[in-house]
């Protein structure tokens, strides 16, 4: 109930991230195709999703002498790098719309190529990740089950392998590099989501130097 605005934002901090857009560049025509065929082969069912052999293809096709075209526009909620790695996050609500899927791998892909082009000797890392896994017992709100979860989605399974997904503490703890990191996070929301927070709020905004 927090929002996804919330997510992101918090997402940003724990990584020292940004989000990013990316429109108006040009990827190989040679791109375009191997992308395409990716994605008309998992829809068929022709092939199962497999991140490193989904990279590896990309990588050869960028070496290709191919003409320059037009890439598809998309934004990462959260984009970070080092020396050595890029690393992009698509940060989803754990209720998509049904059919999104495809459309969310597609961008992906186009996505991982564009910066593969960019930055040929980094590593390059593009996640789909969730808050929170729904299915989990409330009791346990830190808790997820990835393949449980990733079931319950329609054609999920068929497009992303899930080691391109990230869920509950894990995506948390990935984005903070410290365990335990939902649970801190939930610890703070806990300690300041109280009855009079409001009151406490808007007074601090009517007399912020007292």
């Amino acid at each position: 109930t927090l929002g996804q605005s919330y997510f992101e934002n918090i997402a940003q901090i724990l990584s020292n991230g940004e989000k990013r857009t990316f429109k108006n560049y040009k990827i190989k025509k040679s791109v375009r195709v191997k992308i395409s065929e990716i994605i008309n082969d998992l829809k068929s069912g022709e092939r199962l999703p497999n991140v490193e052999e989904e990279n590896k293809e990309l990588r050869e096709a960028i070496l290709e002498d191919s003409e320059y075209v037009n890439g598809l526009e998309f934004t990462a909620d959260v984009y970070f790098e080092d020396k050595d790695n890029v690393v992009m996050i698509e940060l989803k609500t754990v209720r998509p719309n049904a059919g999104e899927m495809r459309g969310e791998k597609q961008k992906i892909l186009y996505g991982k190529s564009y910066i593969m082009q960019k930055y040929p000797k980094k590593q390059v890392y593009y996640f789909i990740g969730f808050p929170y896994d729904p299915t989990e017992n409330p009791k346990n709100p830190c808790g997820y089950d990835k393949e449980r979860f990733m079931s319950s989605l329609i054609e999920f399974s068929k497009y992303f392998d899930k080691r391109e997904v990230l869920i509950a503490d894990e995506l948390w703890s990935f984005l903070s590099g410290e365990e335990r990191t939902m649970e801190k996070i939930l610890d703070i929301i806990n300690s300041i989501a109280k009855p009079d927070f409001k009151e406490k709020f808007d007074f601090i905004n009517i007399f912020p130097f007292i």
